[in-house]
């Protein structure tokens, strides 16, 4: 019995001693196991620290290079938020008098059905100008929530105006070479008309009636030299010679000249003058040119059927000196408003389209700014914006 006792414990032992072996042995092995995982997870958070740190550094680099360019660039979430916008596209948004600058037809078309767009050429009215940007927008990070978008902006307005510079000089090279041939034919001819016709016009002094009719071949006669005289102007070079002078005075220098008309129209000029001296640096001479071409084209827009108003005002902002004449004739169309400052572009019958062309001219070599804003139906309204002289707050 004792014997039978003695050998169940030394097998209860055996088996004992050999699960404890097997359990140190799997102690070892998950051991083992714990510190190969725990150093490749090291490796791992190590590699991972790395990768964070390497994007964090393309990060700030790409928001360094976003900072340094002048184009406006922003990326929006495909709920239309703003995720990143650089420091020229937040200039942007503090500039722009539209309430939100994608809900612009063009970007709000483009953003709604999610169209490609490579340099298209958009308007963006900025302090009551009209700037010119180029467009871009493209689709990135596509996912099942939509993708995000990448809209840049670029203000090309001093690219397009030398490039209208250069294309009116190519149209004034041409046109001075025909102007020149055909002011040589027909000056000398219309001379001998309106001579012949000015004696004529004396000797018919007491027969009303055919005095009428020499009288209007003489006025026809002067208006086709003109015409002629106008065309030889627009074609040469603007040459100007400035000196600091109080616009106020140019326009009573004018309205002396345009006065007789507007009385013969029965058109009140009402006046608008800043009390206080505008002053810029203008060609006294050319200056008046473009008053006068202001307030005839005025005074010539103005209504028939209804007392007929020209108001001309004079003003001055941080930086400008500025002219405005308003009237309260039909206006100018949406459609026409980019062509009447082409040449020979006139909604006159008869018009010869130099007028507004000229003035256009002058005041480019003035290193200013003429435009119309005026509403249809409710009169044109021309404004000439003048840098102040120096030394003028």
């Amino acid at each position: 019995m004792q014997d039978e006792t003695a050998q169940s414990l030394e097998r209860a032992f055996e088996v004992f001693q050999n699960q404890s072996e097997r359990l140190e042995r799997t102690h070892l092995e998950l051991r083992h196991k714990l510190e190969t995982t725990q150093l490749s997870l090291e490796k791992k958070n190590i590699e991972l620290a790395q990768r964070i740190d390497e994007t964090e550094g393309i990060k700030g680099n790409l928001l360094g290079i976003l900072e340094s360019i002048n184009d406006a660039v922003f990326l929006l979430s495909p709920t239309r938020s703003i995720k990143v916008a650089n420091r020229a596209a937040a200039e942007l948004m503090q500039q722009i008098e539209a309430k939100d600058l994608f809900d612009l037809p063009d970007l709000s078309i483009a953003l709604r059905t999610h169209t490609q767009v490579k340099d298209k050429d958009i308007l963006i009215c900025i302090a009551g100008e009209e700037h010119t940007f180029q467009l871009s927008i493209i689709q990135i990070n596509e996912s099942n929530q939509g993708s995000d978008t990448v809209i840049s902006l670029k203000d090309i307005t001093k690219q397009r105006k030398l490039q209208q510079v250069a294309e009116r000089n190519d149209r004034m090279t041409a046109l001075g070479q025909v102007a020149a041939s055909v002011a040589h034919e027909i000056r000398n001819p219309l001379a001998a008309i309106e001579g012949f016709a000015t004696l004529l016009t004396r000797d018919l002094a007491n027969d009303p009636a055919p005095l009428r009719l020499a009288s209007k071949t003489v006025y026809a006669a002067r208006q086709l030299n003109s015409v002629v005289t106008n065309m030889l102007t627009y074609t040469r070079e603007v040459v100007i010679h400035t000196v600091p002078e109080n616009i106020n005075i140019s326009v009573h220098r004018a309205l002396e000249l345009v006065a007789p008309q507007a009385k013969d129209q029965r058109i009140n000029i009402k006046l608008e003058l800043s009390d206080s001296p505008v002053i810029a640096d203008i060609d006294p001479v050319q200056f008046n040119q473009i008053v006068i071409n202001l307030v005839t084209n005025a005074l010539e827009a103005c209504p028939f059927d209804r007392p007929g108003t020209v108001c001309i005002k004079t003003y001055a902002t941080k930086h400008f000196i500025c002219l405005e004449v308003t009237d309260n004739g039909e206006g100018i169309p949406p459609a026409q408003k980019q062509k009447i400052f082409d040449p020979f572009y006139s909604q006159k019958e008869g018009g010869v389209g130099l007028g507004l062309s000229l003035c256009r001219r002058i005041i480019d070599a003035h290193h200013g700014t003429i435009f119309e804003h005026g509403a249809e139906n409710e009169g044109a309204c021309f404004t000439v914006k003048l840098t102040k002289s120096e030394g003028r707050s």
